[in-house]
């Protein structure tokens, strides 16, 4: 007489569990996911010879220097884009697109861990400067490979919706 009124608790539980787990199941997939790994180890590098740095073009203005970064990026030049996109994230540290190409960079050689935060610094900067749709963007662009970046880069983009509906 107990054993069948315990199967069906056993069942219900079961139900319920499973029902809590399809509702949760963005966080519950974050539990099993594989951490975010910067994937710079399957990326060889060139032998020396082809390491020789190529001089830098002077940063003159934005314009001109951004050109130069996306000629080398095009040009497959990936190092002198890195340099220059650097370069130019430090002098114009308020320019979301410039972390967003310095991430697009990142993220086409491998180096998601880079990527990452090139991309959670944009959606940062694009937030400062009142872009909130051009974070959200970010963030789902973020959520296919750094998931923890964004969740912080969605936090931050509700705590601005919260504080302009005030």
């Amino acid at each position: 007489m107990i054993m069948p009124f315990v199967r069906l608790l056993a069942i219900y539980a079961i139900v319920i569990l499973a029902a809590i787990a399809w509702f949760n199941r963005d966080s519950i997939s974050a539990l099993f996911a594989s951490p975010e790994v910067e994937t710079t180890a399957t990326i060889e590098e060139p032998p020396a010879s082809e390491q020789q740095a190529t001089p830098l073009p002077p940063l003159t203005d934005l314009e001109s220097g951004w050109a130069s970064a996306r000629n080398a990026y095009w040009d497959g030049d990936t190092r002198t884009a890195e340099a220059l996109y650097r370069r130019l994230t430090e002098a114009y540290p308020f320019e979301a697109d410039l972390w967003g190409e310095l991430g697009n960079l990142y993220y086409s050689s491998g180096r998601t861990l880079l990527a990452g935060d090139s991309y959670l610094t944009a959606g940062r900067v694009a937030l400062q400067a009142g872009n909130a749709e051009q974070a959200k963007v970010i963030v789902e662009v973020l959520q296919g490979f750094a998931p923890t970046k964004a969740a912080e880069l969605q936090s931050l983009v509700d705590v601005i919706a919260v504080d302009t509906t005030q």
